[in-house]
């Protein structure tokens, strides 16, 4: 199962997209959405990162899943989470706990 997700940051709200894919390509599930805010890109891919988490459990996937993001840095923070003791790094930590 692969997971795609990304957030985007215009006029006053950041938006969020989320697609779960099987293994062969075909489209379990999405959503989209918006937040009335302002954030940083890389908060926006953290609050995309933890919808795209609430969409799994949703679909109630017990497979071994992919997350697939273009942010290096989000990227870098999941891989080294244990490690990371800022603001930031304690946002990833809830993320993959749930």
């Amino acid at each position: 199962m692969k997971i795609n997700f990304d957030a985007s940051i215009s006029s006053n709200r950041t938006n969020f997209g989320v697609l779960a894919r099987d293994n062969e390509g075909f489209v379990i599930g999405g959503g989209e959405g918006l937040k009335n805010e302002i954030m940083s890109a890389e908060w926006a891919e953290i609050y995309a990162f933890k919808e795209s988490i609430n969409m799994a459990c949703a679909l109630n996937i017990k497979t071994a899943m992919v997350f697939e993001i273009d942010s290096a840095s989000l990227t870098n923070k999941v891989k080294h989470h244990s490690t990371d003791v800022a603001i930031i790094g304690a946002r990833v930590k809830d993320s993959i706990k749930a």
